[in-house]
């Protein structure tokens, strides 16, 4: 028996040895078990890109949160964009949100002879004048009536806002300017005039108008530019109001003078008598002047601001009376157009192009 069993053990290696023949046979030698730098270098290469396989998942996965984010940031700005345009350019909003809006945008409301009319502009000043009625007439805009009165308002912002910005394209081209100093000295001289310190100017301003003292300079600087502009290139109001001065120095009554030269304006008739007290405000600082001069006396060329147009005058004294704080005075006004008709000359010509509809 142990021999027979010898013999079958012999006869399984056999067969396994034959079999393991085979298997090389097939699929060759198996691979060394000894580390070269060549089954290194493979062994790196092959784990390499095993790691591509397992990495290229994420990679595609940033690349579509990258686009995806892209997507919704373009789809968001649409949106605003859309909701912004609707609310200042079809609604019209003037509430603090869109004017804040319109102080970071330099949105457009209108253009004038090229140069943009900023929308930042026109709001700062309807803002005002809407500001003043509802909170110091308590005016509501409900009603049709009160409604087209608003717009009304607007309409007149819009039309002041455009003249302002082209008197600054005028002075720009022709080298004028106003510095923040002037800005800053003109100021002084309007709360000098009502006798109002700092701290009241600017609280009276935020009640009436809703402005800041930075609101009022930017608006202030405007006018100015305008005025500047004014008197430097209206050569014809600066022609007549000298020869009304001519006129006087060769004993032409005063009042003949007002009637052949002057113009009138701003509630006041050139060459009409007007009584005040020495006391009565003065916004035009005319009072002022003439409470300078003894009865009789006559100014020069003086300048003067009414109703938001410009004037040369002069005036003159009629009597005046010092214990009872009374004055009469009259004055020769003439009107300077020059800006007003290069404004409507080129409004005539389709050179102004407005973006809302009022």
């Amino acid at each position: 028996m142990p021999g027979h069993r010898t013999t079958y053990y012999i006869y399984i290696m056999k067969e396994k040895f034959q079999n393991l023949i085979k298997k090389i046979q097939r699929h060759g030698e198996p691979e060394s078990l000894v580390i070269t730098d060549e089954n290194l270098a493979e062994h790196r290469a092959a784990m390499i890109k095993r790691g591509k396989k397992l990495k290229y998942p994420i990679q595609v996965s940033k690349k579509r949160i990258l686009v995806t984010t892209c997507i919704i940031v373009v789809v968001a700005v649409l949106v605003s964009g859309a909701l912004l345009y609707n609310a200042l350019y079809r609604r019209q909003e003037t509430g603090g949100f869109y004017y804040s809006v319109t102080r970071i945008l330099p949105l457009p409301v209108a253009k004038v002879d090229g140069k943009v009319v900023r929308y930042q502009d026109y709001l700062r000043r309807a803002r005002g004048d809407i500001y003043y009625l509802v909170s110091q007439e308590h005016r509501s805009f409900t009603s049709k009536e009160a409604i087209a009165q608003l717009n009304y308002i607007k309409r007149q912002d819009l039309t002041t806002t455009e003249k302002i910005t082209y008197g600054a394209k005028l002075a720009e081209d022709n080298g004028i300017t106003v510095t923040d100093k002037d800005v800053d000295d003109k100021t002084t001289a309007m709360r000098e005039a009502d006798d109002t310190t700092e701290e009241i100017f600017a609280k009276t301003l935020n009640e009436y108008y809703g402005w800041t003292v930075d609101d009022f300079h930017v608006m202030l600087k405007g006018q100015m530019l305008n005025e500047q502009v004014s008197y430097k290139m209206d050569t014809k109001a600066k022609e007549k109001i000298n020869q009304a001065k001519d006129a006087l120095d060769g004993g032409m009554d005063f009042v003949a003078v007002a009637k052949k030269y002057g113009t009138s304006g701003g509630g006041m008739e050139s060459g009409a008598t007007i009584d005040a007290k020495t006391t009565d405000r003065d916004p035009t600082g005319i009072l002022r002047r003439m409470n300078k001069l003894k009865t009789g006396e006559t100014t020069g060329v003086e300048k003067v601001s009414l109703d938001s147009s410009y004037y040369y005058y002069i005036g003159q004294v009629v009597s005046k009376d010092e214990t009872k704080r009374k004055i009469s005075y009259r004055v020769i006004l003439v009107k300077l157009s020059y800006l007003d008709d290069q404004f409507n000359a080129i409004k005539s010509a389709g050179k102004i192009e407005e973006y809302i509809k009022i």
